[in-house]
């Protein structure tokens, strides 16, 4: 699988700044985890060992950001949601189930008040970037544990943005 590229827009990257700077990670809990395996009709696995050669797999994610101002604490949510299907449609069959829910708790600097799009920002940037190597060492574990081909998702890389496309117009005077 090819490293999993986030091209954050110029405005979350401006609105996460402080927040990158300052925020110190403290702890990353597992909360909830729930996987499943179904081997009817047309198993992942084949009787060499090999991965099944129509297994589709997607990973999604959903993060999460609440301020404590009391504690002078940001803490993160991040679900993430991992499908294998036995084709490429979305109604094919579902081979395999992994989810999970870390809480990321990052500690802030006496005096600093993050806006909810700054906390927002930091939740889809560095706080992505911090837990996404727990989500690929539970996927990996998880499929071993179920006796499995390995899998191993891809990187997680947060690129700059790509520059403007357009120039700006010279001011006449």
């Amino acid at each position: 699988m090819p490293n999993l590229v986030q091209r954050p827009t110029v405005k979350r990257i401006k609105a996460a700044r402080r927040l990158m700077a300052s925020a110190q990670l403290e702890s990353i809990r597992l909360l909830q985890a729930d996987a499943e395996y179904s081997p009817l009709k047309g198993t992942v696995v084949s009787a060499a060992g090999k991965a099944h050669p129509g297994l589709y797999v997607s990973a999604r994610f959903f993060p999460e950001a609440r301020l404590e101002a009391k504690e002078r604490m940001l803490r993160v949510s991040v679900r993430y949601l991992l499908h294998a299907r036995r084709g490429p449609a979305r109604q094919s069959q579902l081979a395999l189930r992994i989810r999970v829910l870390f809480e990321l708790r990052y500690a802030l600097p006496e005096g600093l008040r993050p806006t909810s799009e700054e906390a927002t920002a930091f939740s889809h940037t560095n706080a992505m970037l911090n837990s996404w190597p727990y989500w690929r060492e539970f996927v990996q574990n998880t499929v071993a544990r179920m006796n499995l081909p390995p899998l191993t998702l891809p990187l997680f890389r947060l690129v700059p943005p790509r520059p403007s496309q357009s120039k700006p117009t010279p001011q006449r005077g």
